[in-house]
């Protein structure tokens, strides 16, 4: 922009006559190309500093669920969905740090008790197959499992 522009201005302006020649310059010489960028530039740096610190938590909203059971131990869990219908399931805490347990009853009626780890602000799980699944929730973990949270 520098090697056209500002000669025609100067040469042509003086003999059209003084008084028109003033203001071009003005709007050309970039007092509001300049502006913006320092005002963009700061806004883009602030918007990018949430997500470390949001990004770094697991969703904790199960536990506002009546399906989450702080208390449960293994043993309860077993106890409580024996007399559930298939497919019903808590979370509980696991006894491992770190960890949660989804205990379900499954189609043929066993209680099964599959680990959920947290992994950042990721909920990772190995299922039955050996294959390891990630979930941005705890609901979309249970979801996979095909497990409906019970209300007992």
């Amino acid at each position: 922009g520098f090697n056209g522009g500002p000669p025609p201005g100067y040469s042509g302006g003086p003999p059209q006559g003084m008084g028109g020649g003033g203001p071009p310059p003005g709007f050309n010489g970039g007092s509001f190309n300049g502006g913006p960028p320092p005002f963009g530039g700061p806004g883009g740096g602030g918007s990018g500093g949430p997500p470390p610190f949001g990004g770094m938590q697991a969703d904790s909203s199960f536990q506002s669920q009546p399906y989450w059971k702080p208390s449960w131990s293994r043993r309860d869990a077993d106890n409580n969905l024996a007399t559930q219908p298939p497919m019903s399931g808590v979370v509980r805490p696991s006894s491992k740090a770190g960890q949660y347990a989804v205990s379900y009853k499954t189609p043929q009626g066993k209680i099964e008790h599959t680990a959920v780890e947290v992994v950042g602000a990721k909920f990772m799980m190995v299922d039955t197959m050996g294959m390891r699944n990630e979930f941005n929730t705890m609901a979309e973990a249970l979801a996979y499992l095909q497990v409906t949270g019970v209300r007992v």
